[in-house]
């Protein structure tokens, strides 16, 4: 035998039933949503995508200046060398937070200090392919590292004697490295400074040339 309640308790069954349902997804709903809403939250700050490239300007005065002349066959002669001066444009392509591969263009004026050469420096142009590294220190100051490599073109200087291996353009190699630090005064722009070694060898007209250089720099980087 089957009994249906018609009465006022009766028909309040399915409301009953309709209510606890919708109690009990509340709860989840409201879950769900804020679940959504903490990672659409948090998504900007774990995602935060590292600058893609960097653009820097740097100057340079290069201190222990030294030539090195070896002819064919003879000894290394030393001399010492003026006060180096350069300008170093480059860019970064940032593989992350704290890497960056790229290239720089750097121009530097060098000159033998001895008697009989000539006052003006000569021109040393290095384009190199390098890699740079920094890590945060502390707030908006870090630690950065550069180390560049390629080739290098000593520019002729008709200042020079006729017989002197500076007076004609030669090629040859460079390499350069630095450690520094950096400050970020914002999202977009850094300075820094360092201090590093710089050498330089070319090759031909029976002589090797080679200057040596501990260059302190200076610039601004800006970020993209």
């Amino acid at each position: 035998m089957r009994i249906r309640s018609t009465g006022p308790a009766g028909a309040a069954g399915p409301a009953a039933t309709a209510a606890l349902a919708l109690c009990l997804a509340l709860p989840a709903t409201a879950l769900a949503k804020g679940k959504a809403d903490a990672d659409k939250g948090d998504a900007p700050e774990s995602a935060e995508a590292a600058p893609k490239l960097a653009a820097s300007l740097e100057f340079l005065l290069g201190l222990g200046s030294t030539f090195e002349t070896e002819p064919d066959g003879g000894d290394v002669v030393e001399s010492d060398g003026k006060a180096t001066l350069g300008i170093v444009p480059g860019f970064d392509k940032m593989l992350g937070r704290n890497f960056g591969i790229g290239g720089e263009y750097m121009f530097v004026w060098a000159g033998s200090d001895e008697k009989g050469a000539p006052d003006e420096r000569s021109l040393i142009m290095s384009p190199h392919l390098r890699a740079r590294m920094t890590f945060p220190i502390w707030q908006g100051l870090s630690f950065d590292g550069l180390l560049g490599l390629g080739p290098t073109i000593w520019v002729g200087n008709d200042k020079a004697a006729k017989g002197e291996p500076t007076r004609d353009t030669r090629f040859g190699w460079s390499l350069r490295f630095n450690f520094g630090a950096g400050w970020k005064f914002n999202d977009s722009v850094a300075a820094f400074t360092a201090v590093g070694y710089y050498t330089t060898t070319t090759y031909g007209d029976d002589y090797t040339l080679n200057l040596n250089t501990v260059p302190v720099s200076l610039g601004l980087r800006s970020s993209f």
